[in-house]
């Protein structure tokens, strides 16, 4: 079975889609169906990228025409087209007789959630766009089992301690940093949902399912962030152990009251407190965003001494303004407000955004469910998914807690 393509010297050529082969290829090479065709066989600047052109040679409209107002395709056109085209051959679509797979039917999955990201790319997704914003590290592996490195320094004081030395002449230097790979081994845990369509609602449109996914993946990413945020703070007890980070154990944490020379065991922060906060672990980490409730929040706005621009009747007077090189504090720090409920109150989780978080998404699990559902003549669909996420490094966080 092939598709018809311009290349990027704008000749014709078909492009074999061999079943499944082009989906193993992308998870083998950790990027999505997308990305693997458009790199795999590019195309000319001014001609529209391979996978999209893949998608409308295949008879996949996921949109209304405006111009023409011909309608999104339908479930039937795409993922029951053989007989259909018979009788009204308007989708442009192909299919083979052996073994009778419409080349539509293989792209649909990844065509599909090309379609939901792009209608997830809204404003109405903020709160997934926030909480994805904390994660600093991010690798896409191709099985579901990785090896976390390990970085051991030796000494009490850990990278405190570590030192340039003196050697004697052919010695061997003092080893004090140690990276390992076997020590921790995590196991990326698969999760599915099921999409099942009667064949009385094979009308629908391709706009309508898309939107309707998208809903869905919104609110179960919203969901899915709330639980895992809670666990970094908490500790999550199927995490990994490590000198890097004991992942099952709660954050420590410090009071205002601890840090400020204002006595605030009656509640609030001020805004020595609130400075000290990030001038405290300096040495190690200086937060550039913070998560915490609304309550949280709403007490940094309400800090007491906290400078405003009505001070000293706000008359011009001299002034030597001075900016702090060390430590070096955001320009702005982002702050993800929790909704009421869902995480501990009168607590300030700060992190160093490029070291606190780790991502690691299977490409593999995705892999999968694709190969379930593109191979058999089924109107039942099934959407698998995997990543975990851990804390990196304690001291990338920093948690403040107060009265």
């Amino acid at each position: 079975m092939s598709v018809n393509l311009v290349d990027k010297n704008g000749s014709q050529f078909d492009l074999e889609l061999n079943g499944m082969q082009l989906h193993r290829e992308a998870a083998d090479s950790k990027l999505t169906f997308r990305q693997h065709v458009n790199m795999k066989f590019p195309t000319a600047a001014d001609q529209p990228e391979t996978f999209k052109q893949m998608c409308v040679r295949s008879g996949m409209r996921f949109e209304r025409d405006a111009e023409t107002g011909r309608p999104s395709s339908t479930l039937r056109e795409i993922l029951d087209p053989i007989g259909y085209e018979a009788a009204d051959n308007t989708t442009g679509g192909t299919y083979t007789s052996n073994p009778m797979i419409p080349d539509s039917r293989i792209l649909f999955a990844p065509a599909l959630m090309e379609a939901v990201e792009s209608k997830m790319m809204t404003n109405e997704n903020d709160a997934t766009s926030a909480f994805e914003s904390l994660v600093g590290y991010r690798e896409t592996v191709a099985g579901t089992r990785i090896e976390q490195p390990v970085i051991d320094y030796t000494g009490k004081g850990g990278p405190e301690d570590a030192s340039f030395s003196r050697q004697g002449q052919n010695a061997r230097p003092n080893t004090i940093l140690s990276i390992t790979a076997s020590d921790v081994s995590r196991v990326i845990p698969a999760t599915s949902f099921g999409l099942e369509i009667s064949d009385e609602a094979m009308t629908s449109s391709l706009d309508f399912v898309t939107r309707t996914m998208a809903r869905f993946y919104k609110k179960a990413d919203y969901a899915e962030w709330v639980a895992q945020i809670g666990l970094l703070l908490a500790g999550n007890p199927d995490a990994a152990v490590t000198p890097m980070d004991d992942g099952t154990a709660a954050l420590s944490t410090f009071t205002a009251d601890s840090i400020s020379s204002a006595d605030l065991s009656g509640g609030g922060i001020d805004q020595e407190a609130w400075l000290k906060y990030f001038y405290k672990d300096s040495m190690n980490m200086v937060p550039d965003k913070i998560v915490c409730d609304w309550a949280s929040m709403y007490a940094v706005e309400k800090r007491a001494d906290r400078p405003t621009n009505v001070m000293n009747n706000s008359t011009d007077r001299m002034d030597a303004p001075y900016k702090v090189l060390y430590p070096k504090f955001a320009e702005s720090v982002g702050m993800v407000v929790m909704p009421a409920g869902t995480f501990t109150a009168k607590t300030l989780m700060g992190i160093q955004s490029a070291d606190a978080i780790a991502k690691i998404t299977s490409s593999s699990v995705a892999y999968n469910a694709l190969e379930a559902q593109v191979m058999k003549r089924s109107t039942e669909m099934r959407f698998d998914r995997g990543f975990i996420l851990y804390r990196q490094y304690t001291d990338a966080f920093s948690t403040m807690t107060y009265a």
